[in-house]
């Protein structure tokens, strides 16, 4: 099992919590996704956090207690409870884990035969960083590129369910991909070679062996509407 991330030790999170609020940082999930039988498989990394199903279920108790989490939607006893980070939980994964929102993107993909019409979508802050992901998915074959990429700009926009971003930029590009068509082949060291984005706490790990941005250059070329 691969060794946990490394965290500054700043809050009194365990190192249980803190993995939970991994999960979170950019999601609300389900109890019943959090657990460690499917921890690994969510987060597709290769350790986990030490809590059986009882001991997930006081931690989370705990976690909403202190506030740094709360339950959203229906929270009757038929349904299964859904957790998000407030925006105090949020602030305590920042101190242990440092993101550097710059290099933030996150993405959004709705493939053909599922959806009527298929697109991806980056959510970005540095709309450089945002086309070099774009720009080593289409040239990595992850992502099938059927047209410009579109450029809306956002101010003071909730990025993510605790975080409001004082500008935001949106990036959307029609795609060709299929469910129907199975899985794709991806040239994953094509898709590392330009790295300087991270959308997981185990892509930020990387950001400081990865090459640093060119704000001047652009691999995903688009208009802008």
């Amino acid at each position: 099992m691969k060794t946990l991330p490394p965290r500054t030790g700043e809050t009194d999170l365990t190192d249980d919590e803190l993995l939970l609020l991994d999960m979170l940082f950019d999601r609300n999930a389900r109890g019943d996704q959090l657990s460690s039988a499917v921890y690994e498989l969510h987060m597709n990394c290769g350790y986990n956090h030490s809590l059986d199903d009882d001991q997930l279920l006081e931690t989370l108790s705990s976690l909403r207690s202190r506030n740094v989490l709360r339950l959203i939607g229906n929270t009757s006893t038929t349904e299964t409870p859904v957790y998000s980070l407030t925006e105090s939980g949020g602030g305590l994964w920042e101190q242990e884990r440092r993101p550097d929102w710059r290099a933030f993107v996150t993405t959004l993909q709705r493939e053909l035969g599922v959806f009527a019409s298929g697109s991806i979508i980056a959510y970005c802050v540095d709309e450089q960083v945002g086309r070099r992901c774009l720009g080593a998915m289409f040239s990595s074959g992850m992502i099938t590129p059927a047209g410009p990429i579109r450029t809306r700009r956002f101010e003071n926009r909730r990025g993510l369910p605790w975080k409001m971003f004082p500008k935001l930029v949106a990036l959307r590009c029609k795609t060709l991909d299929d469910i129907r068509h199975g899985p794709k082949p991806v040239e994953w060291d094509v898709f590392e070679s330009s790295r300087c984005w991270w959308r997981s706490v185990d892509e930020l790990l990387t950001l400081d062996k990865a090459p640093a941005a060119d704000s001047s250059e652009s691999t995903a070329s688009g208009g802008t509407t």
